[in-house]
């Protein structure tokens, strides 16, 4: 039997890449995370597999491209008890277990609260015994982020699939209107209190996406009810371009909540239709023989806007709602590498939703002065979430699983991948 050793040595073809920089990153950036899955190895000696678990993104790829089995119930391959003597095949047993279980541990995770469940469109039996699962999937995001063009990609694709404006069809919908639960969301399109199986959280371009929102009715006062209904949008910037100001306060807290509600997130920019298909269990439907065809346009649903917004200009509007869009930013795996936020300051003239800016400064954004954060502090962003790195996904998710005792835990919602692979 081959030295055990304390690095991958193989894995199969499609595991292959980044994961040594995956590593290397890993011992800078979480050492926390090292001490705490400290490198379990388990010899895999006919199968030609030495596993190394020291690195959550690292474990995740290779067991979602099938290198390693979930399950530490299952029993021990046969393979493994292929000219072993007693002895070995007990401490290769022993080490198998023991990798299967850290696997389980760092897939496991804390569902939302029920308070939070509640308050969207997701089945969730957990929280809600009484609730109607009738739909497969509802992709949902804010406006101006593409859900628009995802109903018609997907449908184009075989999915059924609605857009926000429109009942949901037998496979479900597209629509940022549904993130929330509401018996008099704006539109006509209603769920009659029925619920999603599951929950995607679409994301774009955090600039584009807001210099496309200034195009939606705030002024409406059906549209700013139905907002404030949900977030915490307040009518007190009437006297002070509102709408921009507005806008901005609209995207980031409608996605806080999204990513709150620990949906699996992904870029619609990089996104497969395929692994969109699986994640709402629906692969057996994928028409992969149109894959190939652009039969949707990329502007598709799109608006005649003012030009894009800069990070110093949403600055220059608010530096606080600011900084938490350029946190999210960076949490949806978007990178600007030509900007230094900590170095932006307050523009002489504020944008507004319009193509010209107004002459006058914000009051609470001096020229030339950085108010926010305060005392020369630079802006804290958040600890990444795990992904298992399939493109365009920034964000796992935790999905709801029911035991067999009837009790719930939380899932990574690549496992779906696992039982694929």
């Amino acid at each position: 039997m081959p030295p055990r050793r304390e690095q991958l040595v193989k894995h199969r073809g499609r595991a292959r890449g980044d994961l040594e920089s995956d590593r290397t990153d890993y011992e800078k950036n979480h050492e926390t995370t090292k001490q705490k899955t400290a490198p379990i190895i388990t010899n895999m000696t006919t199968s030609g597999y030495y596993v190394l678990l020291a690195h959550k993104k690292l474990v995740l790829k290779l067991c979602l491209l099938g290198s390693c089995m979930l399950a530490a119930s299952r029993p021990l391959p046969p393979f493994f008890s292929i000219n072993m003597e007693l002895s070995e095949r007990q401490e290769t047993a022993s080490a198998f277990s023991t990798f299967n279980s850290a696997i389980s541990s760092l897939l496991e995770c804390e569902l939302p609260p029920c308070k939070l469940v509640l308050q969207s469109r997701v089945f969730s039996e957990r929280c809600d015994p009484k609730a109607t699962e009738k739909w497969p999937l509802l992709v949902t995001g804010t406006p101006r982020s593409g859900t628009t063009y995802t109903s018609a990609w997907l449908t184009s694709l075989g999915m059924k699939l609605e857009d926000d404006w429109h009942h949901p069809k037998l496979h479900g919908t597209s629509s940022w209107i549904f993130a929330f639960e509401d018996k008099h969301n704006i539109g006509p399109a209603r769920t009659g209190g029925g619920k999603f199986r599951h929950v995607l959280h679409q994301v774009r371009d955090p600039l584009k996406s807001i210099t496309a929102l200034c195009t939606e009715p705030l002024h409406d006062k059906r549209y700013l009810t139905f907002l404030q209904r949900h977030i915490n949008v307040t009518s007190s910037y009437n006297d002070w371009n509102w709408k921009a100001i507005t806008t901005l306060k609209f995207w980031v807290d409608w996605h806080q909540y999204l990513n709150d509600m620990k949906f699996p997130t992904y870029q619609i920019e990089q996104v497969r239709a395929e692994d969109m298909f699986r994640m709402a269990g629906l692969e057996s439907i994928y028409n992969a023989s149109k894959a190939d065809e652009e039969k949707v346009s990329k502007d598709h649903n799109k608006r005649s806007h003012r030009s894009g917004f800069s990070w110093q200009d949403l600055y220059s509007l608010d530096p606080e709602l600011a900084a938490k869009a350029w946190d999210l930013a960076h949490y949806f795996n978007y990178s600007y590498p030509d900007v230094d936020f900590d170095s932006l300051t307050c523009l002489e003239r504020t944008p507004t939703c319009r193509e010209w800016n107004i002459d006058s400064a914000n009051p609470k954004c001096p020229p030339g002065t950085h108010p926010f954060p305060k005392d020369g502090k630079k802006i804290e962003l958040r600890e990444l979430p795990v992904s298992a790195g399939f493109q365009g996904w920034v964000n796992d998710g935790c999905v709801e699983h029911k035991n067999e005792d009837g009790t719930f835990v939380g899932t990574n919602g690549a496992q779906k991948y696992l039982a694929k692979a």
